[in-house]
């Protein structure tokens, strides 16, 4: 009789500390999914410069081809794919999306 009690005991605190488990690992996930919110493409940077690479490499087009293609370094290439530049000028845009052989609706809206 003792010996069921123990592993029934043991049972429910084994039970317990699964709840407890699966408890903290929601509450990590709640905290997580609302921290990503936070971080989810917070500028409209972020999101020109996934485009901008998105249309590079679907064209086939290195950065170094882009970057001589529309008139630019490398580096400035580089920065703006990897959204290091707080903002790109209406101009640089426009190279660019002549350079990859779309238009500014295209890059901007679809």
């Amino acid at each position: 009789m003792i010996k069921l009690q123990t592993e029934l005991h043991k049972q429910q605190v084994a039970r317990s500390f699964t709840n407890k488990r699966l408890l903290t690992l929601v509450y990590i996930d709640i905290l997580n999914r609302r921290d990503m919110k936070k971080q989810e493409p917070e500028t409209t940077i972020q999101t020109l410069a996934y485009r901008i690479r998105s249309f590079r490499k679907l064209r086939g087009v290195t950065q170094a081809e882009l970057a001589k293609k529309s008139d630019l370094t490398t580096s400035y290439i580089v920065n703006i794919e990897g959204a290091k530049r707080p903002s790109v000028s209406l101009v640089v845009v426009t190279k660019i999306v002549f350079a990859l052989g779309i238009t500014v609706n295209e890059l901007i809206y679809k």
